[in-house]
């Protein structure tokens, strides 16, 4: 996969400039997950996120009784991590490829360096993983609701 196309034609990434791409760029690498491996291990140090180029993964929480709470699917175009953002830098959901899964994987701690020294950048980016973070919190929410009724 090529990262510097991937970025041009991503709903998000492509309204960057192209330095600013290009930044991103070389701080992303080609990563292939099998079906059912753990992509994102709840509770573990969060340090990168994903574009996902093919497949599907699911997004689940595990409950402290482990059961699992299905959050969301992803798939092509989606983002998937954000907690690499927000300390205390620990996955809050697990996620697991539930096919062969092809995505860009981007250093957390090298964005986060270059959302340090170009402030344009970081502003872009938080303002894009902003509703991302919502979104997926919003999804776990209401699966909550859902499995534990008006007891929550």
């Amino acid at each position: 996969m090529n990262i510097a196309e991937i970025l041009n034609n991503h709903p998000v990434f492509s309204k960057l400039s192209v330095k600013q791409k290009k930044s991103l760029q070389s701080c992303g690498k080609n990563v292939i997950f099998n079906a059912g491996q753990i992509v994102l291990d709840q509770f573990q140090i969060a340090d990168k996120f994903y574009i996902l180029c093919t497949g599907h993964v699911l997004l689940q929480s595990i409950s402290p009784k482990n059961k699992t709470i299905k959050i969301q699917t992803l798939s092509r175009h989606d983002i998937l991590g954000w907690s690499w953002l927000v300390p205390p830098f620990k996955w809050h959901f697990e996620a697991e490829a539930l096919e062969k899964t092809e995505a860009i994987e981007f250093d957390g701690n090298a964005v986060k360096r270059l959302m340090e020294n170009d402030h344009e950048f970081g502003y872009f980016l938080l303002k894009e993983f902003l509703p991302i973070i919502v979104g997926r919190l919003q999804a776990a929410r209401l699966q909550k609701i859902d499995i534990y009724g008006d007891h929550v």
